[in-house]
Order: C-alpha cells, then sequence, then structure tokens
C-alpha cells in the first residue's frame, strides 16, 4: 500500500493558554503526518457498524451460566456475592439451583454447601441437598445444589445458606 500526499491529514496542536510566565514555552507543539480512515467520499463499513449495533443490543458474550432472569437471585455481604438461579421450578423429578461464588479475599473452598444449605417452603419444611455438583472452585466457585422436588402445593421456597464468610444466613426467595 503506498501513501500519497494527498491521503495525509496534518494535525497540529497549538499552545493552550496555561496560567504562569512558561506557559507558552512549555507547551507540545507537534507537526503530524496521519493518513485518513477512509478515502475521501467514502463511508467506513456500514455491515461493520451495523453489526457492532447488533451485538451491543443483544449482549453476545454475556453471562452463559445465567439462567432465566427472573428466577435468579443475588446477595452480596461479607465480602463474598452469591448468585443462585433455581433452573428447573416446571420439572417433577428434583430441584436444582446453580449458585455462583465470587470472592477475592475469601477462600470459598472451605464451604462446603452440602451442609449448609437447606430448602424450605413456606409450610417450613426443610429439604437438603441430595447431590452436589462442583463445576469451579478458588475466589469464582461454581456448584449445582440438587434437592429433593418440594411439595406441588407449594408457592414460596427459600434457599438458605448459612454461616458463611461471616453471614448468619443468606436466603434467596421465590415465590409461584
Amino acid at each position: 500500500m503506498t501513501l500519497h500526499t494527498k491521503d495525509l491529514v496534518t494535525l497540529r496542536l497549538k499552545p493552550r493558554p496555561w496560567p504562569g510566565s512558561l506557559a507558552q514555552d512549555s507547551a507540545p507543539r507537534a507537526d503530524w503526518k496521519v493518513p485518513w480512515a477512509c478515502p475521501r467520499g467514502s463511508t467506513a463499513y456500514p455491515g461493520l457498524l451495523v453489526g457492532l449495533c447488533i451485538i451491543a443490543l443483544f449482549g453476545i458474550g454475556a453471562s452463559h451460566a445465567a439462567g432465566p432472569a427472573g428466577l435468579t437471585r443475588t446477595n452480596t455481604v461479607g465480602g463474598v456475592t452469591v448468585k443462585v438461579t433455581y433452573l428447573n421450578p416446571q420439572e417433577t423429578a428434583d430441584a436444582r439451583f446453580d449458585i455462583a461464588l465470587e470472592a477475592h479475599s475469601v477462600n470459598l473452598n472451605a464451604y462446603d454447601l452440602s451442609v449448609l444449605s437447606s430448602l424450605r417452603d413456606e409450610g417450613g419444611k426443610k429439604y437438603h441437598p441430595t447431590r452436589v455438583e462442583i463445576k469451579a472452585s478458588g475466589h469464582h466457585r461454581q456448584i449445582t445444589l440438587v434437592f429433593p422436588k418440594p411439595s406441588a402445593e407449594a408457592q414460596k421456597l427459600e434457599l438458605v445458606i448459612k454461616d458463611m464468610a461471616g453471614v448468619k444466613e443468606r436466603v434467596f426467595r421465590w415465590d409461584f
């Protein structure tokens, strides 16, 4: 690619009026030649612009494990963010919850959610996890807790996580 003089733009920085007697002497001065981004008279890739707008509108690259937005609850206390998503409220086999834990100063591997977690309905009946699936560990921990399916009459459910990072009880509620 060859650049011609007609394809260049001259950029000249002018001294700014700063306070002080030496301001004019210390201001930057430049004479730079910069190539045009697009040839004169053309438009800059309209398809690229449309594509970037679509990506911005639809959020490609958003959280891949978030699940349905209406079924996700978040709690940030004690330096730990806990995001819980009820994965299958309509199924009859079991109740599955995806839990994402994030912290930068707390060791999340020290907390056994199979012991610290329980599910309860509005009648006060408690369910304990039957299975725990650990997908990631460390400061960004990802876990799926599986509970027995609550009663079909249950209109409210609470997932309770006790004694994590100095917080006595974190409660995540769903009303149906």
